[in-house]
């Protein structure tokens, strides 16, 4: 409650959702009267504004978590996108442009923290029974160790480095000091293009006789239309923010071969 009263007096105004009952006394909602406060059917609150004011531009403002997470991630990597125009390392494809994902993280890292937190409660329901085995979560690049060392904190599940797995395959950790068998693995990215590394790294773990989960990403890139994925499929990447042809031209990120196009 401290902490919510110091960030209404640095001016903000704060606005809760999905209200369970059992919160309204700890966050001492009782005390403030706003007609624009929205009682959902088991007596909490769809929609909590945290003042009394009756006229303010919140009110005008779509309050949907998912869209504005998702606005404030695009907002931000387009400052960390520069032009590349250069055959990808590990793939047979051309790109327009490079996302510095490590340039991201270090500037913008209170952003990365609550994105990994929502990245981390993906693999909480996603593998909900498995969790409480204690997979393995696989770091397969020195950029993803970062990511790899926060979700394991919030997940309390161990890690497992494969030093350098990407456009050069080496790979520092030797396979014989780890015992794969009948261990289950999820393997954490930065950013999943065409997933080349990503099937690197589940043929490594399936050759050394442990189970392939599945991977995570913090960005992957969606080559195909999502209807035409089957949402359970073990290679399907999980992630928090996609590019995809509804967003990728405002980032100005392509993905291109030598062939001609269709439409030429």
């Amino acid at each position: 409650m401290q902490k919510i009263i110091a960030i209404r007096d640095l001016g903000f105004k704060i606005v809760f959702t999905n209200v369970i009952k059992n919160l309204t006394a700890p966050l001492s909602l009782d005390l403030i009267q706003n007609q624009f406060n929205i009682i959902n059917s088991n007596e909490g609150y769809e929609k909590f504004y945290f003042f009394t004011s009756s006229s303010e531009s919140i009110y005008n403002v779509e309050l949907d978590a998912k869209k504005i997470f998702n606005n404030e991630f695009e907002h931000l990597i387009k400052n960390y996108i520069t032009p590349y125009k250069q055959k990808h390392s590990s793939s047979f494809i051309y790109l327009s442009s490079f996302i510095d994902i490590k340039k991201f993280i270090s500037a913008e890292s209170p952003f990365i923290y609550f994105a990994l937190y929502k990245l981390a409660m993906k693999i909480y329901f996603k593998w909900k029974k498995e969790i409480e085995s204690n997979p393995i979560l696989v770091c397969q690049s020195l950029t993803s160790t970062f990511i790899v060392s926060i979700l394991a904190k919030f997940l309390d599940l161990d890690i497992l480095v494969f030093d350098k797995v990407g456009p050069i395959t080496k790979l520092y950790n030797k396979l014989e000091k780890h015992n794969f068998d009948k261990r289950k693995y999820i393997v954490v990215s930065d950013l999943v293009c065409l997933g080349t590394e990503v099937k690197i790294t589940k043929s490594l773990i399936e050759f050394s006789g442990g189970r392939y989960l599945g991977n995570v990403s913090l960005i992957k890139i969606e080559t195909l239309a999502r209807e035409d994925l089957n949402p359970d499929n073990i290679d399907m990447t999980i992630s928090i923010f996609s590019v995809t042809n509804e967003n990728n031209k405002s980032l100005n990120y392509y993905i291109y071969t030598n062939l001609t196009p269709l439409n030429e």
